[in-house]
């Protein structure tokens, strides 16, 4: 299966495996069918209240139905942090190749090329550029800098449960009960971070690291101490036995 490298600001380089065409595939079909009950029942809905019956209740769902097709995608992927219900359910995301968080403008990117090279080509022409791209990536991923990859959730859990073997005990007390405001793949950033400090004792690594500490430092409020190292795997191992 094809991988795909991307280096965080924090100068960590994480690879992730990129979702097949065929999971990207099946994954729109989900979302298509998910779009068409939900209109169905929208539809009854708006029946039963009698808003049919006018030509501006018509007319209003007509347009409603027609604005949520179009910028279902676009919605979605910015509330989900790139994830719509097809792609939640076939365990894929849509991530920026600079490593930085999905913004608005990313998204608005791919959802304007979608128009292209799905909707108006019946889906041939993203096809073929995912099938020919190195990095499965259809026009709108080309030109707003993105790839679609295997949602790494579930793995993320069980790689820091295997790392450290942790059995909940009555005995430990976690030191930051507030790490299970972060999520899997922040804590698999930790100890990427903390890998690759301890392969390459370099500057830039250093640096990786205390840069990382003062992040969660600032966004949980606590204060890790000096030991940025004994730090993050504090914080796993709270993260495992609070989250288990």
């Amino acid at each position: 299966m094809n991988k795909i490298e991307i280096t965080t600001p924090q100068n960590v380089t994480i690879e992730y495996q990129l979702a097949s065409s065929i999971q990207r595939v099946v994954a729109q079909i989900i979302d298509s069918v998910a779009m068409g009950l939900s209109f169905t029942l929208l539809g009854w809905a708006w029946a039963l209240a009698g808003l049919m019956d006018s030509d501006f209740g018509g007319l209003f769902y007509s347009l409603l139905i027609i604005s949520v097709f179009i910028g279902y995608d676009m919605v979605m992927e910015i509330r989900n942090n790139g994830q719509t219900i097809g792609k939640m359910a076939m365990g894929i995301q849509v991530i920026r190749l600079d490593g930085e968080a999905l913004t608005k403008t990313t998204s608005f990117g791919r959802w304007a090329l979608k128009l292209v090279d799905v909707f108006l080509s019946w889906g041939i022409l993203g096809l073929l550029f995912t099938i020919s791209s190195d990095k499965t990536q259809r026009l709108g991923d080309m030109v707003s800098g993105t790839a679609v990859i295997r949602s790494s959730k579930k793995a993320g859990r069980m790689s820091l449960k295997h790392i450290l073997d942790l059995q909940k005990t009555i005995d430990y007390e976690p030191k930051f009960p507030t790490v299970t405001q972060l999520s899997n793949e922040e804590m698999l950033l930790v100890k990427e971070t903390s890998d690759r400090y301890k392969k390459h004792r370099n500057l830039a690594h250093e640096d990786a690291l205390k840069l990382l500490a003062k992040k969660i430092e600032t966004q949980l409020g606590i204060k890790g101490g000096k030991d940025k190292q004994l730090f993050f795997q504090t914080l796993i191992r709270d993260y495992v036995f609070l989250t288990r």
